[in-house]
């Protein structure tokens, strides 16, 4: 017996029936029959969910945007990296996507870059060993990636409104994890609301719960159809049986009367007719009744094929495919955020070698302000961002390099930076010298 819920007390009786193949009618269980069958027992409790969304349930694509989100994340770089695994970059994850999907890499590859494909692939594959663990996923790097992945989402109200929109959630349930989240983490993960939050967000049991249920009943209507069905058909056999009995003792009764006034030859004839007659009604009304029970098997098929389209029209809308959808969406803005801050510190950068090449300072803002063109001082306070931006990372300008980039941003998966603090802010407003106690200027500054 499978599919039933955990601590549910069921009850199980055998019933049987079947067609008598001489007269057509259905042998049923007896009441008692059936009662003898009784079996009551109640389920054990279900053990605890687990949380991690499962790798295996992802498409190809879907895995893409986890692993690109992954290689963004600062905290995996650094366990990555601990590990002695090569993280691949977001040119390598493309191929692999190619490759997984198309059996090849798409495009047209030279005899120097097919090595260097081949070598891509193998550092990913290397990576992706080293993230899922096994088939489902569960490794422990992995796991801690997607708790703080839940725990980044909770903090979004749009999210938590929708689950609480769609029955899983109760006000005062989202209401608590909206306090949690902006508080103790600890309290959050051992909370019961951000278990069944977690759940949901991963497509699990909560929602599993409701399908079943949606799905039993369903498959209780159709039963039910099917049950009335068969009633129907069963009362209406007995209603021809009976009339067929009466139509016999008619019959019989006609028999007997014209055996006393006719002759014995007469009525050999008129038996003989009598029993031809027998013959063609019964072909007639076994033939009624295989009509009849393929009538009744074309119904159940129109059932059988209804329950098929309800199920593809499920699987289109079904809720947990949904939110690995929203997942995948929400893993490629984070991806696509974190990309953007890198550019904005290649940029910097960029405008800081610029500086350095035509002589141009920081301090020059103080000593040669008047002697800037508005683009110098543009340049300048770019330099200025960088230098603040490299020294709060304890890493200096001279020896910033490209993937140091995302370091000096900040930015990680989970951890949103604002766009203006990796832009170049205005320039002070510059003060005219003048000669003490008067508004005359200097010919040159002292």
């Amino acid at each position: 017996v499978k599919g039933l819920k955990p601590k549910t007390k069921y009850t199980i009786f055998c019933c049987a029936q079947h067609n008598n193949n001489e007269s057509k009618s259905i042998v049923r269980a007896t009441d008692d029959m059936i009662a003898s069958t009784k079996v009551t027992f109640r389920t054990e409790e279900a053990p605890p969910e687990v949380l991690d969304l499962e790798w295996n349930r992802l498409k190809p694509i879907d895995q893409f945007d986890e692993l690109t989100a992954v290689i963004f994340d600062l905290e995996t770089q650094e366990k990555a990296s601990e590990s002695n695994i090569q993280v691949p970059t977001l040119e390598s994850l493309e191929k692999w996507l190619d490759y997984v999907e198309e059996g090849e890499v798409s495009g047209n590859e030279s005899e120097g870059s097919e090595d260097s494909t081949a070598n891509d692939l193998s550092i990913v594959k290397q990576f992706v060993k080293w993230w899922i663990g096994d088939e489902y996923g569960y490794s422990e790097v992995r796991s801690d990636f997607l708790k703080r992945e839940a725990i980044y989402v909770c903090g979004d109200g749009e999210t938590i409104e929708k689950c609480e929109d769609e029955g899983y959630l109760t006000l005062a349930q989202s209401a608590k994890l909206a306090t949690l989240v902006n508080s103790d983490k600890s309290e959050l993960l051992r909370s019961e609301e951000f278990t069944i939050f977690r759940s949901w967000l991963k497509g699990g049991r909560v929602i599993q719960d409701i399908l079943d249920a949606e799905a039993e009943k369903k498959q209780n209507e159709i039963l039910e159809k099917k049950r009335e069905k068969l009633l129907a058909k069963e009362a209406e056999i007995k209603k021809k049986k009976l009339k067929k009995e009466l139509e016999k003792e008619l019959s019989a009764s006609d028999d007997e009367s014209i055996e006393s006034n006719e002759a014995k030859n007469v009525d050999e004839v008129e038996k003989t007719q009598n029993k031809e007659e027998q013959e063609v009604n019964q072909k007639k009304e076994d033939k009624e009744i295989e009509e009849e029970d393929n009538d009744d098997n074309d119904g159940e098929e129109n059932d059988d094929n209804e329950m098929k389209s309800d199920d593809e029209s499920i699987d289109k809308n079904d809720p947990r495919l949904l939110r690995i959808s929203e997942r995948s969406q929400r893993l490629q803005e984070r991806s696509a955020h974190v990309e953007d801050a890198i550019k904005a510190i290649a940029n910097l950068h960029m405008a800081y070698r610029h500086g350095h090449m035509d002589g141009l300072s920081v301090r020059d803002l103080e000593l040669k302000r008047g002697q800037l063109r508005m683009e110098s001082i543009t340049v300048i306070m770019a330099m200025k961002k960088l230098e603040e931006l490299c020294d709060v990372k304890n890493i200096a300008v001279k020896d910033l390099e490209e993937s140091m980039y995302q370091l000096v941003s900040g930015a990680s998966t989970f951890v949103p930076i604002s766009e203006d603090s990796l832009k170049a802010e205005m320039p002070p407003h510059a003060t005219l010298l003048t000669l003490l106690g008067q508004d005359k200027r200097p010919l040159r500054a002292w």
